[in-house]
């Protein structure tokens, strides 16, 4: 009975976040097929080679996750943030890069969020059955969510190598979103390891992550070929192409991801040279 309470709220726990997330897909949401094949795939791989890699450290560094001195709490949360931010970044590019239907920025984020909640899940499976269920509440407020949001800070980066930069950048241009997602999880673990008041920093600190992530998939929302040239993606009012700012709500409507063909009126990945429709030289 108690393993089918710890399936059950676990699942629960993850389909409510799953269903907060692809809600921000909306002009051309990725099936939900691709988006629990990396979901799944991705926390599954992830969670293996990163837990496989924290134990290993701890063996060898004889700092266990009882840490006895800040010190100990520092060094490894330190490595927790590297490691694990590394291992759902891979995850993510070895499975969503190719899928074709990866093909606007926001779906770096959607996979992202998806490997990393996959993460957060399987996670949650080992502590409720090293524990028992009751941890899970508790973890779907805190660990699910500050997953997700630090894999928004790299899902960022995603987006850019996959639709700004150009091959030779991919690696300059994702590590310091991988890096600022580090230190931004290894902070969070380490007010968690000292095990005193600082547990209550969490919040502040989930606040601001998951208020970024939500920026973060906001605009990503209005970069996309999928609207028409300056239709507004939050109210879909029709502005002037010129217009920087909805007429209506008055949201951004600031392209990084895409130029405007003056010719075809349709918006062209930056990183292109021409129309891909009528080869029109882009305005630099």
């Amino acid at each position: 009975m108690e393993l089918i309470i710890i399936f059950c709220t676990v699942g629960i726990s993850g389909a409510i976040w799953l269903w907060f997330l692809i809600r921000y897909d909306r002009n051309r949401p990725e099936p939900l097929k691709w988006v629990l094949f990396v979901g799944v795939g991705g926390g599954l791989l992830s969670a293996f080679a990163a837990g496989t890699m924290n134990e290993w450290f701890s063996a060898w560094s004889g700092i266990t996750f009882y840490p006895q001195s800040p010190l100990q709490a520092l060094v490894l949360s330190i490595f927790v943030g590297i490691n694990e931010e590394s291992c759902k970044l891979l995850a993510t590019l070895l499975l969503a890069w190719r899928i074709k239907e990866f093909d606007e920025p926001i779906d770096a984020l959607i996979y992202a969020m998806s490997a990393s909640l996959g993460f957060a899940v399987f996670e949650n499976l080992f502590y409720a059955f090293q524990h028992d269920w009751t941890i899970v509440p508790l973890r779907t407020i805190t660990a699910v969510p500050g997953h997700l949001a630090f894999a928004a800070i790299w899902g960022f980066g995603i987006a850019k190598i996959k639709f700004i930069r150009q091959k030779g950048a991919y690696i300059s241009t994702i590590l310091p979103y991988l890096g600022y997602s580090a230190l931004i999880h290894g902070f969070y673990d380490f007010v968690l390891f000292l095990n005193t008041w600082t547990v209550f920093l969490i919040f502040p600190i989930l606040i601001f992550l998951v208020t970024n992530a939500h920026k973060h998939l906001i605009y990503l929302t209005g970069q996309t070929p999928f609207l028409r040239v300056g239709e507004c993606h939050e109210c879909r009012t029709i502005n002037p192409s010129v217009a920087r700012f909805c007429q209506m709500c008055g949201t951004s409507l600031a392209q990084e991801f895409f130029r405007v063909c003056n010719r075809c009126n349709i918006r062209v990945l930056s990183k292109t040279s021409n129309c891909f429709r009528c080869n029109t030289r882009l305005a630099e």
